[in-house]
């Protein structure tokens, strides 16, 4: 028998992927980059989105593994609802807009660590950009550039 994936104590088996959704609960399955989908994972709508992060990482699934190995840090992971990412920190899935008794696919992307952080990591890395601005003080996302 698994364990359940609401932080509640151990109960019967659910009945696939097909079994409803209690109507006070969010239901989240989580597709990888890698085109890898989870199964329904239950949370209260009043876990954080870092709570979320943290049981991921506790119960990262063992097939997940044969894609990439398993971040280190909960902080490596990026959750994607809508084209939009998920804040970290203390917003609920309720603040989220995930509907509770429902399902919702969320995208999971691992965020690769920084190796050009200073050893404490307290410092972030600094770039050699011809602009000069320093990686850190640029926005996050894709950059193209237009030969």
């Amino acid at each position: 028998m698994s364990l359940p994936k609401d932080g509640a104590a151990p109960a019967a088996p659910a009945a696939g992927a097909d079994a409803p959704v209690p109507a006070n609960k969010v239901a989240l399955t989580f597709l990888l980059v890698s085109g890898a989908r989870s199964d329904k994972w239950v949370f209260d709508p009043t876990n954080t989105l870092d709570q979320v992060r943290a049981r991921l990482l506790a119960e990262w699934p063992a097939a997940w593994s044969q894609d990439a190995p398993a971040p280190a840090s909960a902080t490596q992971l990026r959750l994607l609802h809508r084209g939009r990412f998920l804040e970290p920190g203390s917003a609920t899935l309720n603040d989220a807009h995930l509907p509770a008794g429902d399902t919702t696919v969320v995208h999971l992307i691992i965020k690769a660590v920084d190796a050009g952080n200073s050893a404490n990591g307290s410092e972030p890395a600094k770039s050699s950009s011809p602009t000069g601005v320093r990686a850190d003080a640029r926005a996050p996302g894709c950059r193209c550039v237009i030969l």
